[in-house]
């Protein structure tokens, strides 16, 4: 969607927040990426660049929380696709794939790489 992607950023941002606000309980309520889901055959998607998004920005807010940022919690964005308005079902966000048509839901490889992350509660 042409947003700019910078996990040291979000960092800073934290920070920023820690350092000049009083360092507030914060929630990361909806942090992910739009990118062009192209599922197999049978409807499984492998979204590496959703994994890394993640990734890389879980390790961004790791980072802030070991430095003292007051984070309480950590939302991808988002769980399942949706309709947006500007655009209707693409771009895809989620976690799990909807299939427009039919309604089925079909975890995209981003969504088992999640579930593990949280399980071993580390990336």
């Amino acid at each position: 969607m042409g947003w700019g992607i910078n996990p040291a950023g979000f960092t800073k941002i934290l920070r920023n927040f820690q350092e000049n606000y009083g360092n507030p309980k914060m929630y990361i309520t909806e942090n992910g990426c739009a990118i062009k889901d192209i599922p197999n055959a049978d409807g499984y998607l492998c979204d590496r660049q959703r994994i890394m998004f993640i990734q890389e920005h879980l390790i961004a807010v790791h980072d802030a929380i070991q430095r003292g940022a007051n984070v309480n919690g950590y939302y991808v964005w988002t769980l399942m696709d949706n309709f947006e308005w500007a655009h209707g079902f693409f771009p895809r966000f989620g976690l799990v794939r909807i299939d427009p048509q039919t309604g089925k839901r079909i975890p995209k490889e981003s969504a088992f790489w999640y579930r593990e992350a949280i399980a071993k509660n580390g990336v």
